[in-house]
């Protein structure tokens, strides 16, 4: 299961919520492991998943999307349905149907047609008794006039401002979501090596990104970013892939990843074709210390802000004197980034569970760019890779 139940309830606990309203694509798929396409294709078609505080949890989905339900079930039984459109049901007696043809054929004859999301989503609040309660509302997948139209429908209760609350019950995994990380970040790590596997004088960026994107595929994982940037093009944080060919002493820093059933893996290598000069082999020796003492620093307890200033000030220590940065690292999860942020104002404490990605990119006009990031799981006595299963700590030569 992605949703951490216990979590959820002592984080509500906490800000004395009685409910908490999913709205924006992820968290509705995170709370309801359900994934609407209309909301997710077209970003603006309402989704509402409902998790009160007591009662029984609610999901409210366009009924163009029924079948989905009907094909993959959330765990929340209690679904609704609002709109109008139509499924046939061809009735023959000898015609066997599988499980999901079934629950859809059922689930059709009980849908009541015509009630918009928003007025069907004040109506399971009423019957819940929660319009005079405290809820916490994901503000991300509704706009203002949306609020208001539930302020006013809802004038006895009091709603809060969720999107960063839903981020902080995300922090933590649950042992699903930390096996469905893994396998993005075995995937995006396969692909890399494969790519690297192809490098040689002459081959473009484009040839590059396709071979690691079919990989990606192949391996039943998402494409969401391909950064390859190839000499001193790879100075460029957001290279995107071009027609540049590679030449002999030519830096290749890939970064970038896919998502497998949602969940996003985000890593990064460098490597040189033939010889590397002695400035580019001691920089990136400079950022492979300070990724692996921000490493070493990870534990329970440790706080974002004091990881961060580890790994500045090694990288600073061996080899980089001028290093900055404005964060090195993230959580990672149901997005790409997740909390906590390791930056210097993030003063959030590492606990058990939580899935980071860390990272001490440099970037330098005329030269290239350089970069290491690794995925881990904070465990009780420090930390698991969750990929590479070891880091780059010397330069890959190819």
């Amino acid at each position: 299961m992605l949703f951490n139940y216990e979590r959820a309830l002592k984080i509500m606990d906490k800000y004395n919520l009685e409910a908490l309203i999913a709205t924006s694509p992820e968290n509705v798929l995170y709370l309801s492991g359900y994934r609407s396409l209309s909301q997710w294709a077209l970003r603006g078609v309402p989704v509402y998943a409902i998790f009160p505080r007591d009662g029984e949890p609610s999901l409210i989905i366009p009924i163009s999307d029924l079948d989905l339900y009907a094909d993959k079930p959330s765990w929340i039984k209690d679904v609704r349905c609002y709109g109008v459109f139509y499924i046939e049901h061809y009735e023959k007696e000898s015609l066997k149907l599988s499980d999901s043809e079934v629950r859809l054929a059922e689930l059709m004859k009980k849908v009541k047609r015509g009630k918009s999301a928003l007025d069907l989503l004040v109506d399971v609040l009423v019957e819940k008794g929660l319009d005079k309660k405290k809820i916490g509302i994901d503000e991300i997948g509704i706009d203002y006039n949306t609020w208001l139209y539930l302020k006013n429908s809802l004038p006895n209760a009091q709603l809060k401002p969720a999107f960063n609350i839903f981020k902080e019950i995300r922090m933590i995994k649950t042992s699903d979501e930390v096996e469905l990380l893994r396998k993005a970040a075995e995937i995006s790590q396969k692909a890399v090596e494969t790519m690297l596997e192809s490098v040689r004088e002459g081959v473009s960026e484009l040839e590059l990104a396709q071979i690691v994107e079919e990989v990606i595929v192949k391996e039943g994982g998402r494409v969401f970013a391909t950064v390859i940037g190839c000499g001193t093009r790879s100075a460029f944080p957001n290279a995107l892939p071009s027609s540049y060919r590679v030449k002999k002493g030519d830096i290749i820093r890939y970064d970038g990843g896919c998502t497998y059933n949602d969940y996003y893996s985000d890593i990064a290598k460098t490597a040189v074709l033939g010889e590397a000069s002695e400035k580019i082999k001691k920089y990136f020796k400079a950022i492979a210390i300070g990724t692996e003492e921000a490493l070493n620093a990870i534990k329970p307890g440790i706080k974002a802000s004091e990881v961060f200033r580890i790994a500045v000030e090694a990288v600073r220590k061996n080899g980089i004197p001028h290093y900055k940065r404005h964060h090195c690292g993230h959580g990672i999860g149901i997005e790409c980034y997740d909390k906590p942020i390791i930056r210097p104002t993030d003063e959030t404490v590492l606990e058990p569970g939580m899935v980071i990605n860390i990272e001490t990119p440099y970037y330098e006009i005329g030269l290239g760019g350089l970069q290491v990031e690794v995925t881990i799981l904070v465990t009780e006595s420090g930390y698991e890779l969750l990929t590479p299963k070891t880091f780059d700590r010397e330069l890959l030569i190819v």
